[in-house]
């Protein structure tokens, strides 16, 4: 196939996007099994990592200007910093279809759990095979 390269980069490139997040970005089965736009589209993985990231950081900056244009006085500031926080998670988790939910529920079962590092990695170890997909 002797197709422009602008073209197989912008194949690539929706192929990462269509792995990654609930983006929509049309139909990508064309293409997905060419190992060359494969390879692409997880060598762009990084950069639609990137563009999530910002996107979670205009929420972030949003919902401060809106906690600040309500009013909320410093006592409520650490109150109002979870939320943020929570809604950030929430968003990313949302737009990654719960890509790596599992993780942070792992990290946060080992965190929990009192004991040595054998106990944490085996409490751990049992999350992942009890659960199949939180999202």
């Amino acid at each position: 196939m002797n197709t422009p390269t602008k073209t197989r980069f912008g194949d690539s490139m929706r192929l990462s996007v269509g792995m990654l997040t609930r983006i929509p970005v049309g139909n990508v089965a064309t293409v997905a099994g060419e190992p060359r736009l494969v390879g692409r589209a997880i060598m762009l993985a990084p950069l639609v990592g990137l563009v999530l990231a910002a996107m979670t950081v205009v929420l972030v900056q949003l919902l401060r200007v809106g906690a600040a244009l309500a009013g909320h006085t410093t006592t409520q500031s650490t109150l109002t910093a979870l939320l943020v926080a929570t809604a950030a998670i929430a968003f990313t988790q949302w737009l990654t279809r719960g890509l790596h939910i599992d993780g942070l529920a792992d990290t946060a079962d080992a965190l929990a759990t009192p004991g040595d590092a054998e106990k944490k990695r085996e409490v751990m170890t049992f999350s992942r095979e009890q659960v199949d997909k939180p999202i």
